[in-house]
């Protein structure tokens, strides 16, 4: 019989070393044992790491904290003092955000996977940063938006072409979203999207070619290439 797992769910412990930006504490919800004939060749602990209150500040409303999942071995590396037992996590915890009721939940869980917990710690407070700051940025555009032509009675005229289509929505951002990430990419010439429609084995309709004759890619968004 396999010996009683040291790492118990419901127990605190103290995590070292400390990172500013988190509680210097980890809570196991979950215990998930060795299943060799299912690939599953150690016992893993699925862990909680809460933002520290001054993190809280730089990051989404909602965000409380991240899953991460460690064996054995990560928990020894990263673990220094039991601090209590019996704690209970609030049901929204494998999510890392708060939400006021499950229908609100999305369908989808988001774990780490690390030898220890300070890995992925670091970048991980960046990256709901950054989430903040693109939130506030969106926000920000918005509401200019909506104080330049709210007033307006009537609509402006619907653009003519596709690349009409994208001077104005390449204006609008570099005015009101200068902080976003459009930055579109240069148009692909004639043959470069014939090429692209022979690789993928599909037509493409003629506005999506006007639009790869703008830009193939910006932002965020994939880049076409074709080589």
């Amino acid at each position: 019989m396999e010996p009683a797992a040291r790492y118990q769910t419901g127990q605190r412990w103290v995590f070292a070393p400390a990172v500013a930006e988190f509680e210097d504490t980890l809570v196991i919800g979950g215990v998930s044992e060795a299943r060799p004939k299912w690939g599953w060749n150690e016992r893993t602990y699925t862990v909680y790491v809460r933002y520290s209150s001054a993190a809280k500040e730089l990051i989404p409303a909602d965000y409380d904290g991240i899953i991460l999942s460690l064996t054995d071995a990560a928990m020894d590396r990263s673990v220094t003092e039991l601090v209590e037992g019996g704690v209970e996590l609030p049901w929204w915890w494998v999510y890392g955000r708060k939400f006021d009721s499950p229908e609100e939940a999305p369908n989808t869980r988001g774990v780490l996977s690390c030898d220890r917990v300070i890995d992925v710690l670091p970048h991980t407070f960046l990256e709901a940063k950054a989430r903040a700051e693109d939130i506030r940025a969106r926000a920000t555009a918005l509401r200019q938006h909506r104080e330049k032509f709210g007033a307006l009675t009537a609509r402006p005229a619907p653009s003519k072409t596709v690349a009409e289509s994208w001077r104005r929505i390449s204006v609008w951002a570099a005015e009101h979203a200068p902080d976003l990430d459009f930055s579109p990419s240069p148009g692909a010439p004639e043959e470069a999207i014939t090429e692209f429609e022979r690789r993928s084995e599909r037509s493409y309709l003629t506005t999506s070619k006007n639009r790869f004759e703008c830009m193939t890619g910006a932002g965020g968004f994939h880049r076409i290439t074709v080589s």
